[in-house]
């Protein structure tokens, strides 16, 4: 497949966004005890060797041996018992003692097998030898590397990264550091709880040494562009001592909320507040229908009146004149309402709005000065306390926190913190996020032709299996449609919403599955694991052509979003030509990047909203589109794009013109396929990262990974690694039973004995992933870092099964230097699909940036 015709129906967006650690890779390596690794490594060694000669004397020397005795002509010369009782020795795997080794020196065998077990005890001593020196290198190496634990406890920059994901656990830092300062230089005595400590140390600092985050210093964001013009792979410039260009901190929008609740519960606000229809309520003849719960509640004519006139816009006050009633009236009309769920009146947020504290505070400044001066205080507080805390530096910060915290609990009646430092990230009331170092960074050149190409290539194979997932999708949808309709043309959206994805019964495509055992049986043997060549992708396309087609005709863009890693040990290698890439996570919008929290911090926002309602609105189906606003998932939650809204459990930043309650979807067939319907007209969604089976069927297809398999066998634990074309699609990986786990977890010298037995038994890599539970993030392991293998066998005793993924880029090929040394890090970019190519109906437009005033 030519690549002039993949860029045909592949643009690459000119944004992206460099994600990093916020710490380098060095400070997890200071962990590593390589002197004993080295030992250890030629202990296996040894260990090997004994294996080889056991196998020989058991399946060849035994035998030889048991012969020539029984050849003796004198019965009294035939010592073949003694054999059998050499023979236990190398089953148990354990030396020959002085009287059987004498025994053996004794016969008149060949000087071969004489040798033999000269050689078999010889090992032993070495490995005594070996295991002794091990023992002793572990005790120094093992108390240097807990000075450097507690080290990193006392540095300030950690503990910030750690209270700034988990006060909870930055308490357990703080009872760290207070111990080791009350022992001596080998440190305090590890107990249960210093072991938690050092083990909660380990899982934070994995994760700021490995893992590609958003989230304040240690996830900053840097924002660079692709150039084809520039002559040059990579230009970097970095601030002075690469310093962050912005800090900015958030009230957390589950408090902002919170606040917004309190407010709307004080009678003397009510008035002021313009109530609007709940989305998920229905009013149709005299009927209110509850979506979601399938009840009806018959409405008074005087309920009805009043709904009539209820748009969100109109005042309490405005809604009693206009019916000639009272305010009182009218007070108690809306509490009923609003008590029956048919409307909502209280002061509601845009969940997909970054500054809402901001927003409550303009809602609250619009009430009358009686009405609104206690509030506009409450709200002043919040700003104030946000502000204390975002001016100040490390540690001040904290006690800014504290009293943050301390606020929220005069008021708030549940926990403030939810998780108790158990998780990476706490509920916290305040976040951060930040701008790095980086004031321009520019891709071009080689970087950027394979990037495009490569990247191309890439969704050009998965936009088969996006198509096959949205027509079982539709096969599923259709489904439950049928059975619900009951002689019906159209039924609401979310009749089906309740129905079609069941936890306990989750769904599969079987067509996706089908093609992931198609791909895979065209997967070609090369020296460094597997390939799909381009020609089989080619192969593949002509062969799903008529599904492909069926779908993309009828939704005829996707937006999918790789992150895409570089392998290459320097820039300077980097600019040579000499690197790899490799495919990390791909989510199916990319709108995150121009708007939402990327969008929001970078120095053109107006402009990146421009470019990116620009290339939407060129396709004509954009006016059928539609986002669904829910309340907030995270902080990366997929704006609203062009097209309409869908409010579900949140409300709109856009006018009510182009808002559409969800109790008005309607769900029809159109030929073959579903549909939704609004006012008859059929309505398509974005994907928004979504994997229900419910919005997937009216979505966007999700151009998404599958996964490939090149084993032979199915028994076997280990997928080599895959490439598609020249990119590297699938990590090596492996799957553990953990049935056989030993009841005691070895530890000390032991566990780094089992560590390197790990390694062996499976062949796996130093450095690798473990995802260990569907829910948790990955944990990054090097078997020569004893708190990473305290955690996995303490892990393998919690689970069934373990998935390893090896590390790649590895230590040895992180070719971006931060501050204080390389880094992990990864390009999270966007590529546009279209079915057709853009050159018939591409045309340059400006786009109307949505407006987000309340």
């Amino acid at each position: 497949m030519p690549t002039s015709k993949l860029e045909n129906h592949w643009k690459l967006m000119n944004r992206f966004v460099l994600r990093t650690t916020g710490f380098p890779f060095a400070f997890i390596e200071k962990l590593n005890v390589d002197r004993l690794t080295n030992i250890l490594e030629n202990w296996l060694q040894i260990e090997e060797q004994k294996e080889i000669l056991a196998k020989q004397f058991l399946h060849n020397y035994f035998d030889n041996m048991m012969d020539w005795e029984w050849r003796q002509t004198q019965i009294k010369e035939q010592q073949y018992v003694q054999v059998k009782k050499v023979k236990k020795y190398f089953i148990q795997r354990s030396p020959l003692p002085n009287h059987l080794f004498n025994w053996w020196q004794s016969r008149s065998y060949p000087a071969e097998w004489l040798e033999f077990p000269r050689d078999w005890n010889r090992l032993f001593q070495i490995e005594e030898q070996l295991l002794s020196d091990g023992e002793q290198q572990f005790n120094k190496e093992f108390i240097q590397k807990r000075v450097w634990l507690k080290e990193l406890s006392s540095d300030p920059l950690f503990q910030e990264a750690v209270f700034l994901s988990s006060p909870s656990a930055h308490e357990a830092l703080k009872r760290h550091v207070k111990a080791w300062e009350t022992s001596d230089y080998n440190g305090p005595k590890r107990n249960k709880d210093i072991r938690k400590n050092e083990l909660l140390i380990y899982s934070y600092l994995q994760r700021f040494c490995t893992k590609n985050d958003t989230t304040s210093f240690f996830g900053p964001i840097n924002f660079g562009q692709f150039d084809p013009t520039s002559g040059e792979a990579i230009t970097v410039e970095h601030t002075e001592e690469h310093k962050l260009q912005q800090r900015a901190s958030f009230l957390s929008q589950w408090c902002v909320r919170e606040m917004a609740r309190k407010i709307s519960q004080d009678p003397s606000v009510l008035p002021y507040i313009s109530p609007r229809k709940n989305p998920l309520v229905r009013v149709r003849k005299g009927l209110a229908t509850y979506h979601f719960i399938g009840k009806e509640k018959k409405l008074p004519s005087a309920y009805l009146s009043l709904l009539e006139r209820i748009d969100g816009q109109t005042t309490p006050e405005e809604l009693s004149k206009s019916l000639n009633m009272s305010l009182d009236t009218m007070m108690q009309m809306l509490k009923q309402l609003e008590k029956a769920g048919i409307i909502r009146h209280e002061l509601e947020l845009c969940a997909t709005r970054i500054q809402q504290l901001e927003d409550l505070k303009e809602m609250v400044n619009r009430l009358p000065e009686h009405v609104g001066k206690h509030w506009r205080h409450f709200v002043e507080e919040a700003i104030h306390l946000r502000h204390n805390f975002e001016k100040v530096g490390w540690p001040d910060r904290m006690k800014h926190f504290q009293e943050a915290e301390k606020w929220l609990s005069t008021w708030y009646e549940e926990k403030v913190r939810r998780k108790e430092g158990k998780l990476y990230g706490d509920r916290l009331i305040i976040t951060e996020d930040c701008v790095g170092s980086v004031k321009k960074l520019t891709i071009g050149h080689s970087l950027y032709q394979r990037i495009y190409s490569e990247g191309a290539l890439l969704l050009e194979f998965l936009k088969i299996p996006a198509a096959l997932r949205w027509l079982d999708y539709q096969t599923h949808a259709l489904e439950a449609f049928e059975k619900i309709r009951r002689g019906r043309q159209s039924i609401a959206y979310s009749e089906l919403i309740q129905i079609v994805d069941q936890r306990d019964n989750p769904f599969t495509s079987i067509r996706v599955k089908e093609f992931e055992q198609r791909a895979s049986s065209l997967l070609t043997r090369t020296p460094e694991g597997y390939a799909l060549l381009r020609e089989h992708v080619e192969d593949l396309l002509q062969e799903y052509q008529p599904l492909v087609d069926q779908v993309f005709e009828l939704m005829p863009f996707s937006l999918p979003s790789p992150d895409l890693m570089i392998v290459s040990k320097s820039p300077q290698e980097l600019e040579n030509g000499q690197f790899q890439i490799v495919v990390g996570e791909i989510h199916d919008d990319w709108s995150t990047i121009y708007d939402g929290v990327f969008g929001y911090f970078h120095p053109e926002t107006t402009t990146l909203k421009k470019e990116l309602q620009a290339m939407i609105c060129s396709f004509p189906i954009w006016r059928q589109m539609s986002s669904v606003v829910s309340n907030r998932r995270h902080k990366h939650i997929t704006p609203e794009l062009p097209g309409w809204t869908i409010e579900l459990a949140s409300k709109s930043i856009k006018s009510q013109n182009k808002v559409i309650p969800m109790s008005e979807v309607e769900i029809a067939r159109s030929k073959q396929f579903l549909t939704l319907r609004y006012q008859g007209q059929n309505l398509f969604l974005y994907p928004g990262d979504v994997r229900t089976v419910a919005h997937g069927a009216f979505s966007l297809p999700r151009i998404i990974p599958v996964e490939l398999d090149s084993n032979e066998h199915a028994k076997d634990c280990y997928t080599d690694r895959i490439y598609l074309g020249n990119m590297v699609y699938q990590r090596k990986r492996w799957k553990i039973t953990c049935d056989q786990v030993d009841d005691n977890i070895p530890s000390g010298f032991d566990l780094m004995k089992a560590g390197q037995k790990f390694k062996s038994r499976y062949g796996l890599p130093t450095q690798f992933f473990v995802k260990w539970k569907e829910t948790e993030k990955p944990v990054f392991v090097d078997v020569r870092n004893y708190w990473a293998l305290d955690w996995l066998f303490r892990t393998m005793k919690k689970t069934s099964t373990l998935e390893l993924v090896e590390f790649l880029p590895n230590g040895d090929s992180l070719w971006w230097h931060g501050e204080n040394g390389p880094q992990t890090c990864e390009l999270r970019m966007g590529f546009t699909y279209s079915h057709k190519p853009f050159s018939t109906f591409m045309k340059k437009l400006e786009g109307d940036v949505v407006s987000e005033t309340i």
